[in-house]
């Protein structure tokens, strides 16, 4: 049944696709990448897109979707979830970006939106930790 909204965990799927693309490309375009050290900037910044972008991307979008189910409790508000997708955007980007072009101080705010959208995520779906909290925790994966 559609309804014509986008699902809360869309754009994060959709950010960790676009990452994945781009990490790729970038490979492509330099893969001397792969013999340089592996911590130069460049390098850096290529890891963050891959680990941040597309892998904690994906963890996210899958939260979205699945945990409230799974788990039985209220699903995050779809517009709290596209807020938090948002700022993640936002600051992923900006730590990719800042280790590109070897600005620590632009790293800095951008490892303090990571931050506080990873504690956003946690209050989004405060349903699951009251869950677990309730419960033995042998009983938590059944329902």
């Amino acid at each position: 049944m559609a309804t014509g909204k986008v699902g809360a965990e869309e754009p994060f799927v959709m950010a960790a696709m676009v990452s994945l693309l781009t990490a790729t490309i970038w490979l492509n375009l330099k893969p001397r990448l792969l013999l340089w050290f592996f911590y130069s900037p460049e390098m850096l910044a290529l890891t963050h897109l891959v680990t941040l972008g597309f892998a904690s991307s994906i963890v996210q979008g899958v939260m979205q979707r699945l945990a409230p189910h799974s788990f039985g409790y209220a699903p995050p508000s779809r517009r709290a979830a596209i807020w938090q997708c948002g700022l993640w955007l936002l600051g992923a980007s900006g730590m990719v970006i800042h280790f590109a072009r070897d600005r620590w101080l632009g790293l800095l705010w951008s490892a303090l939106l990571v931050a506080a959208t990873a504690v956003w995520l946690a209050r989004n779906h405060r349903g699951l930790f009251a869950r677990a909290l309730r419960r033995d925790p042998v009983d938590w994966g059944s329902r």
